[in-house]
C-alpha cells in the first residue's frame, strides 16, 4: 500500500491543509469544501516553474513550504528548452511577481506568432497562433524563467524553500479520518 506508517526517524509534514486545495477531474476544477481561516500553511512539492508560481500566489494570504528534489546548484533539468506564454500565462505572472521579474521576464522572451507544419509529401504550412500578427506568444528560456522565479520566492518572507527534499510516498501515510502526512528526507537520508 502506498499509505503506510512513517519510520519514527523520518522528518513529518502534516499536511490537513492539503484537502482545502481544488483537485481536477476529468479536467475540470472541481472545488473542494473549504474553510480557508483555517488554513495556516500550503506545502508545495516541486520548485519548477509551476511550484515556484504557485508558491508566490498563495504567499500573498498564507505560509508556503516548497520542497525540491534538486540542490538548487545543478542545471535545471527540463524537458524542454523553452516554454510559450500565452495571454493567460502572462497575465498569471503579471499578477503574482513584482514588476521588475514581470519586465525582466518580457525582456528575455521572443514573440512567436505561429508554426511552420510539414508533412512528407507536402509544402510547409504557417499556422498562426491567434487570428492575425498582433496575437503571439512569448518564447520564454526555460532556465531563465525558472532562475527569475526562484529569485523572487527566496525573497518573499512568507516563503521556506527546502533544497535537496525528496517526497517519499513509501513513507506516507493516511488515517481513517483522512489526515495525511507526508514524509519527505534529505537526498542521500535513509531513515
Amino acid at each position: 500500500s502506498p499509505w503506510l506508517k512513517p519510520q519514527p526517524s523520518a522528518q513529518k509534514v502534516p499536511t490537513s491543509c492539503l484537502r482545502s486545495l481544488p483537485t481536477m477531474e476529468n479536467n475540470q476544477s472541481v472545488p473542494v469544501q473549504t474553510e480557508l481561516e483555517e488554513v495556516k500553511e500550503i506545502i508545495i512539492v516541486g520548485g519548477g516553474p509551476v511550484g515556484l508560481l504557485g508558491a508566490l500566489a498563495s504567499a500573498k494570504f498564507v505560509q508556503v513550504t516548497v520542497y525540491e528534489r534538486f540542490s538548487g546548484h545543478e542545471p535545471v533539468e527540463a524537458r524542454s528548452i523553452n516554454l510559450t506564454l500565452g495571454r493567460r500565462g502572462l497575465k498569471a505572472l503579471e499578477t503574482v511577481v513584482s514588476p521588475s521579474c514581470y519586465r525582466a521576464i518580457q525582456e528575455l522572451g521572443q514573440p512567436v506568432a505561429g508554426r511552420q507544419v510539414h508533412e512528407a509529401g507536402k509544402e510547409p504550412v504557417f499556422q498562426r497562433y491567434g487570428l492575425d500578427d498582433t496575437e503571439r506568444l512569448l518564447s520564454v528560456p526555460r532556465a531563465e524563467l525558472h532562475r527569475l522565479l526562484m529569485q523572487e520566492a527566496q525573497g518573499h518572507q512568507n516563503i521556506k524553500i527546502y533544497f535537496s527534499h525528496k517526497l517519499c510516498p513509501e513513507r506516507s501515510w493516511r488515517d481513517a479520518e483522512g489526515n495525511t502526512e507526508l514524509v519527505f528526507m534529505r537526498e542521500g537520508e535513509t531513515d
